[in-house]
């Protein structure tokens, strides 16, 4: 796990560099491996909420996972699917679908927050840390 993360660091700090530098990040090597974890990590998580191609297309902001923002993304994701299971073991899946009264929703399901941005997704996960308690 830990060589994992470290990975993920050293990705993430690439992909960076190139958008600095303004040009796109290319995976190469080990970042392809961790490339493919990140997107099945994504896929699995999303495919266990039912989600439709467009929602997911939505939450992630496009097709694959090549920027900071949408690595921040698929963390924050992971997040939220690792509360809900805290939270709802038995219906955590099916929460994401469910129209939600909790503050800031209106009624509406959290995939509709989430395919907002980083900010409708932060605001899911930081929902969801309050109501686990941390």
């Amino acid at each position: 796990m830990a060589k994992t993360a470290k990975l993920l660091r050293q990705v993430r700090k690439r992909v960076r560099a190139a958008e600095k530098r303004g040009s796109r990040w290319r995976p190469r090597g080990s970042d392809l491996r961790v490339l493919a974890s990140v997107t099945r990590l994504f896929r699995n998580i999303t495919a266990k909420w039912n989600l439709t191609a467009e929602q997911r297309m939505a939450i992630l902001g496009g097709e694959r996972v090549r920027s900071t923002d949408q690595w921040t993304r698929v963390k924050l994701i992971a997040d939220i699917y690792a509360s809900l299971h805290i939270l709802l073991p038995r219906t955590a899946d099916d929460w994401v679908l469910k129209e939600n009264t909790g503050q800031g929703f209106n009624g509406r399901p959290a995939v509709e927050l989430m395919g907002e941005g980083v900010k409708g997704l932060e605001y899911v996960r930081n929902y969801l840390r309050s109501q686990c308690g941390w």
